[in-house]
């Protein structure tokens, strides 16, 4: 073998040899994790064996070393081995991270399986320093590598997905530490590493005011308007999930107007509406525009100045039954008819369609059905509207084929949910009301 390192001086033929381990320990890392029995070993078993205590956790602790392969970057010069430098050390000074090369597949191992969480608790169990206070500490290191960032901001948005995240009132400490360091990851030029700053953020919001009123305080809505401009779907989609979340109040949705959303929001619906593979956008923008017509003046501007409606109507003929996209098109028209003229349009259009969304209502999906009828409820106040609802009995006929109703009354057994039938009673008392009139 030492033939293979071929001819040059001591330092050179060393220099090959620590590039040869780094290419040996990959392919090892390849075969432990997985690629020789599977998932019947790999290296997050071989964590869990080690943070258990099970077998001889020095040389489990030697084999993870050699697999992480932790090296000073692009030097070739020091020979590896297992007291040259540890995750421990590095952890000590975390600033140093960006001078070493590792293998990025066993340190994704690593974070995922939180290893690198329990190695930081041991180093600072005398502390209370926050795992977090790391992690933001890394990300906004610029010395780290694109690579170790995203891998660790990948783990924020695996671990932020957990209820114990969502859960409890406040601000807690662990968000707060990381906020700001994703913040500026979100201001960075790496479009794949901004989507998952801002998909992070969408998870850390999610449920909590006082983490959106932070985050609207500090600037996130301009950000994710410049953002919506750069045209990439993962980043508008994510951007897209972070406005919903914070349009849910009226001064914020005032400063989502007052920075230019409207206009955008227009541009990314009129170039996505008939692309099929753009449905995931489709569902937010639609989402996105209903919050915003809680608001007169906003509902009034997308009605009368933008092709909102027509663009909305036109998706929700072509949207299958009983699914997100659906429900969220039947959100946005309902709200987009609370404006006189828009339920004219919408009725006409929309009424027969809708009718055949409750015909196919499914209880798994009962949020389709409830905006379904709540559509309906609101164009319910236009006499010709009412018209086409009752014409050949084809409400009445679609209550009853999606198992709500029976013999004209409410079915005890449907599995629809509580509260629903009385807004159905609501729409076929105006039904009545008009054919009585009439």
């Amino acid at each position: 073998a030492e033939s293979l390192l071929g001819d040059g001086t001591k330092s050179e033929r060393e220099e090959r040899r620590s590039a040869w381990y780094q290419r040996i320990s990959k392919y090892l890392a390849f075969c432990v994790d997985g690629g020789l029995l599977g998932e019947r070993f790999t290296i997050g078993a071989l964590l869990q064996a080690m943070h258990r205590g099970v077998g001889e956790i020095k040389v489990l602790r030697t084999v993870v070393k050699f697999l992480l392969h932790l090296m000073p970057d692009g030097d070739f010069s020091k020979k590896w081995s297992p007291s040259f430098v540890s995750l421990s050390q590095l952890l000590h000074e975390p600033e140093s991270f960006g001078k070493y090369s590792f293998n990025r597949s066993v340190m994704r191992v690593l974070l995922i399986e939180n290893h690198l969480a329990s190695e930081w608790k041991r180093v600072q169990r005398s502390s209370d320093a926050l795992y977090e206070s790391l992690i933001a500490g890394l990300l906004t290191n610029d010395g780290l590598g694109l690579t170790m960032k995203t891998l660790i901001c990948r783990q924020i948005l695996e671990n932020t997905s957990t209820n114990d995240w969502k859960a409890g009132e406040g601000e807690p400490p662990r968000i707060k530490v990381l906020v700001p360091a994703l913040l500026e990851v979100m201001g960075g030029s790496s479009l794949s590493l901004t989507s998952c700053a801002t998909a992070a953020l969408v998870n850390l919001s999610c449920g909590k005011d006082v983490v959106k009123s932070s985050l609207v305080q500090v600037g996130v809505i301009p950000m994710c308007m410049r953002q919506l401009k750069s045209k990439d779907d993962d980043l508008t989609l994510y951007t897209l999930y972070l406005l919903v979340n914070l349009s849910k109040l009226p001064h914020h949705r005032a400063i989502v107007v007052r920075n230019g959303g409207v206009p955008l929001l227009v541009d990314i619906l009129t170039s996505s509406y008939q692309n099929v593979r753009k449905q995931k956008i489709l569902t937010e923008v639609a989402s996105l525009v209903g919050q915003l017509c809680n608001d007169p003046e906003i509902r009034t501007v997308l009605s009368d100045d933008y092709p909102v409606v027509l663009c909305l109507l036109w998706v929700n003929d072509q949207a299958p039954p009983n699914g997100k996209l659906k429900s969220k098109l039947l959100f946005a028209l309902r709200q987009l008819a609370a404006g006189g003229q828009n339920k004219f349009k919408i009725g006409e259009h929309a009424i027969v369609n809708v009718i055949e969304q409750i015909a196919q209502a499914r209880p798994k999906f009962p949020d389709c059905l409830a905006n379904a009828i709540l559509l309906l409820l609101a164009l319910s106040s236009i006499s010709s509207n009412v018209s086409i609802m009752a014409r050949q009995d084809r409400l009445t006929q679609a209550l009853e084929s999606c198992g709500l109703a029976k013999q004209g009354q409410e079915n005890p057994a449907h599995k629809f949910g509580p509260g629903l039938w009385e807004k159905v009673e609501l729409l076929l008392v105006r039904i009545r009301e008009e054919f009585v009139m009439g």
